[in-house]
This record gives C-alpha cells, sequence and structure tokens, in this order.
C-alpha cells in the first residue's frame, strides 16, 4: 500500500497593481461594506475571484517592493490585465507614486 502525503499548491497571481483613482472618494462603500480609507492597506481583486478571496490578506510583491493588503472591495480588472487595484495613499507608500507595476500576489497572512 502507498500512501502519499498532500501538498497544497501555491497560489499565485502575476498582472498590474494600479490604484483605485480620484474617482474613487474616501468613505465609499467598499464590496464588503466597509468605508474606503485611501491610506489603508486594503485592495479590490477581479470580481470572479471575491468568493475565494474576501477578507483574505495577500502578500504583493514587485522587485525588491513587498506589502500586504486585505482583500475588502472587487472590481472588473482581469480583461485590463489588473490584478490588485489599491488605494492611492497606501500605492504611494509602497510604490514611492502613482501608476501600475507588474507584481505577484500570493496568499499571506496579516502583516
Amino acid at each position: 500500500t502507498t500512501t502519499s502525503t498532500p501538498t497544497a499548491t501555491p497560489w499565485a497571481l502575476t498582472g498590474l497593481a494600479t490604484h483605485y483613482g480620484p474617482g474613487y472618494r474616501q468613505g465609499a462603500i467598499m464590496r464588503d461594506g466597509s468605508p474606503y480609507d485611501v491610506n489603508l492597506n486594503t485592495c479590490a481583486v477581479d470580481d470572479a475571484l471575491w468568493p475565494m478571496l474576501r477578507h483574505k490578506w495577500l502578500t504583493i510583491a514587485a522587485g525588491p517592493v513587498t506589502g500586504f493588503c486585505q482583500v475588502r472591495d472587487t472590481g472588473y480588472l482581469a480583461g485590463h490585465g489588473v490584478v490588485v487595484d489599491l488605494p492611492d495613499g497606501y500605492f504611494r507608500r509602497l510604490f514611492g507614486g502613482l501608476g501600475s507595476y507588474t507584481v505577484t500576489l500570493t496568499m499571506g497572512v496579516a502583516p
């Protein structure tokens, strides 16, 4: 009899990290019902990923830059190559300015 040990398959997604932009206002209600805060390390993922990632913490890695965000919102991002959308203030702290960066997301733990 052969016994196999199950192994976890790591989850990772590579694509663009973007920021919400000026159209999304402080206090707006996010998908999970919490108010949007431009400075918190929360994030939006594609709507199709919501059932799997709701309230999970993700690690954002882009070269030497690493950050964490909690999934609280969604958007239709995948069609644009976007894997995560971050609040403007947190995006600036993480990357040093606004724009878009290629990142890899993995499941992480709360910082």
